[in-house]
């Protein structure tokens, strides 16, 4: 549990290093004027048009069948930094074994522009998955939540003024026989 906690922190932290230093440059590279006028315009607030929605959704039948919904939630702090939400639901079945199950979540995420549309991202996801486990000889399942600390990178195709498809690969830097993912991890989404 502790562990949990520690890369919990670590992720908070690289999203605040990251929005600092994400902050400072966009000072930095403003004129006395406009620095004033951002300064006013930062004291207002949230807005509203800085806020994007997107995710993921995966479909697949057959002898497995396989739906997943995963939508997010996110805020564009500066030009380069945005971070945010996101909600997982997965329904699994296998016909073969007459196996079927549901796993649910959540996440927070940060992501940072490198240069045009790359960028580096960083996720904290939590989902509550079946685990088997065999006692006293007899097979017995229960849920449990499974962390999983992803890091990587991404391409952002756009697709419009504000939508634009995100093709990332991630690593789990915290697998263990219970992750539900294995190293690479390739993801599609989009957001809008």
């Amino acid at each position: 549990m502790k562990r949990k906690f520690c890369f919990l922190f670590l992720m908070l932290l690289f999203l605040n290093i990251s929005f600092s230093s994400a902050q400072e440059e966009d000072d930095l590279t403003l004129p006395e004027k406009s620095k004033t006028k951002n300064s006013k315009k930062k004291s207002q607030g949230f807005s509203f048009d800085k806020v994007f929605f997107g995710g993921n959704l995966g479909l697949q039948f057959g002898t497995i069948t396989q739906i997943i919904v995963a939508p997010t939630v996110g805020y564009h702090f500066t030009d380069r930094f945005s971070a945010g939400i996101g909600g997982t639901y997965q329904y699994y079945s296998d016909s073969r074994y007459n196996f079927n199950t549901s796993v649910y979540g959540g996440s927070i995420f940060g992501r940072f522009i490198l240069i045009k549309d790359l960028f580096l991202y960083s996720e904290v996801e939590a989902l509550n998955i079946d685990d088997m486990e065999i006692y006293q000889n007899t097979l017995e399942m229960k849920r449990i939540w499974v962390t999983s600390v992803l890091v990587g990178g991404g391409y952002r195709q756009r697709i419009g003024e504000r939508a634009a498809i995100n093709l990332m690969l991630l690593w789990n830097i915290n697998e263990t026989s219970k992750s539900p993912y294995t190293n690479p991890i390739v993801r599609v989404g989009f957001e809008f």
